[in-house]
């Protein structure tokens, strides 16, 4: 008898919750809508009514006025923090169903409980793009018309969208579209970012592809270095037809690429010179009105390989510029950023490109090059400098802060430098044959000499010191 009695028990909790899972919910619409003055157009069930909740504490009911009837509903919010306006729809009965919504200046969008409308209008009217940033169409297997343009969507998944026939998606920024689930007809997608491997299946897959709207496609970015291949291969070759490739330069106005500086072999793009380009494809299996073609721009640097001629010692208290020769000369990006890695016993700080240090001992600096490796890589190089206590000159940075002036110059130049004492001095032309020569008997931490009898052009100064020698350039007018 108590078997019986708990059989009946189950067979009842089965029997109503079967019940209870598939009754149908009232549907709702939820929106966001970026706007003091929210308004959308909706087609109700004729005689039945629904709410409309604007987010800011209003709650309004209304009547539906059935097919054709749209109803253009509209509200304004007292308080700018109820911007954007999160709005949510519903019937107030299983029985009223929403069929149609027409709304501009969309952020969010979900209609997944609401599985009766058949047609869905997110468009900008005024063609300002908007970012709709999510957008959500499960369950909607009635959904026949769908239009989202100039919207800035970057994803979207139409999989339960198996009724639709008209998909307008002009000017978002759609990497990927899957239409494979729906019975689409009209597929119009110009102005994303498709490449032509996800425009083949949707041109393929349409009655009339010629019909369709699905040109200039401006695919994401490629960042790569000198002689290193970027891959295209995905794009090669559709339906049996070779894709047709062309590089062009990615500034100004578009003009091929010189033959010269890339090289193509089997769907794989390899650019010899150090620019920014634009990749232009086409393939005459993937049809549409207009033509159907893609833009891929590449980035393409000259990687840096090494920083050379860093100074190698500094003194105790006196500041130290921090220079350095990035190769090859010709690396994209040169400019360096200079910070302590290991400061050591010495105190070391920089600020801007100057070095300075409190004590004796070894500092370790980084050199530090944006983008040096390629856009988003950087190039990092470490120098060790061995500080010196106060009172021991180096040579090189001495020598270094010798002053000639005037330059450029009619006639005479000083030669200068308060802590060392020059002993001598040559001029060189251009081809390294000495013009001049001055021995001074008497050393002194200051000389003159006149070049006024020199042709006009460079020249080189070597000056020779108690402590070493340094050569400079000077300007003769």
């Amino acid at each position: 008898m108590k078997s019986n009695t708990t059989f009946k028990l189950i067979i009842s909790i089965l029997f109503f919750g079967n019940m209870c899972f598939n009754c149908i919910a009232n549907e709702t619409i939820r929106i966001t809508l970026q706007t003091m003055s929210p308004s959308f157009h909706i087609i109700a069930t004729l005689g039945e009514q629904f709410t409309v909740d604007w987010g800011d504490g209003t709650v309004e009911t209304f009547t539906g006025n059935g097919y054709p009837g749209a109803q253009s509903i509209s509200h304004y919010l007292q308080n700018p923090v109820f911007c954007p306006a999160n709005i949510v729809i519903t019937g107030c009965t299983t029985d009223c169903i929403f069929s149609y919504l027409w709304a501009s200046l969309v952020n969010k969008f979900d209609a997944s409980e609401a599985p009766s409308i058949t047609y869905i209008d997110l468009s900008n009217i005024t063609h300002d793009y908007m970012i709709l940033s999510y957008l959500n169409l499960s369950n909607c297997s009635l959904l026949e018309f769908l239009s989202i343009d100039y919207c800035s969507l970057k994803d979207i998944d139409i999989q339960d969208c198996i009724s639709l026939k008209t998909i307008h998606l002009t000017r978002n920024k759609l990497s990927v579209l899957d239409i494979s689930s729906t019975v689409a007809e009209w597929c119009h997608a110009a102005y994303n970012c498709l490449p032509l491997s996800q425009l083949y299946p949707i041109t393929s897959k349409l009655p009339h592809p010629e019909w369709s709207y699905n040109y200039k496609q401006l695919v994401a970015t490629q960042n790569t270095t000198i002689n290193k291949p970027v891959d295209f291969s995905s794009e090669k070759e559709f339906g049996g037809r070779a894709t047709f490739f062309l590089p062009l330069y990615g500034s100004g106005p578009q003009i091929p690429a010189l033959e010269s500086d890339y090289t193509i072999n089997d769907g794989f793009i390899t650019f010899h010179t150090a620019r920014p380009y634009k990749v232009y494809m086409e393939n005459q299996n993937i049809i549409g009105a207009d033509g159907v073609y893609t833009f891929t721009p590449v980035n393409v640097v000259a990687p840096v390989q090494e920083i050379i001629n860093v100074p190698t010692t500094a003194i105790a208290t006196i500041p130290l510029t921090l220079t350095g020769t990035v190769m090859p000369i010709d690396a994209s990006f040169k400019i360096i950023t200079w910070s302590i890695e290991d400061a050591g016993t010495t105190g070391a700080t920089i600020t801007s490109n100057k070095l300075y240090t409190t004590a004796e001992g070894y500092v370790i600096v980084t050199a530090t090059i944006k983008n040096g490796l390629g856009i988003d890589s950087i190039y990092i190089q470490n120098f060790t400098i061995e500080v010196k206590p106060v009172g021991i000159n180096d040579p090189t940075q001495e020598l270094s802060n010798i002053t000639i002036y005037p330059n450029p110059t009619n006639g005479e130049l000083e030669i200068e430098y308060k802590n060392l004492l020059i002993n001598k001095i040559e001029v060189f032309d251009i081809k390294g044959k000495i013009v001049l020569s001055s021995l001074f008997n008497i050393l002194s931490a200051h000389h003159r000499i006149n070049i006024s009898n020199l042709n006009s052009g460079n020249y080189f100064v070597k000056v020779f010191t108690t402590q070493g020698e340094i050569v400079k350039k000077v300007v003769k007018l």
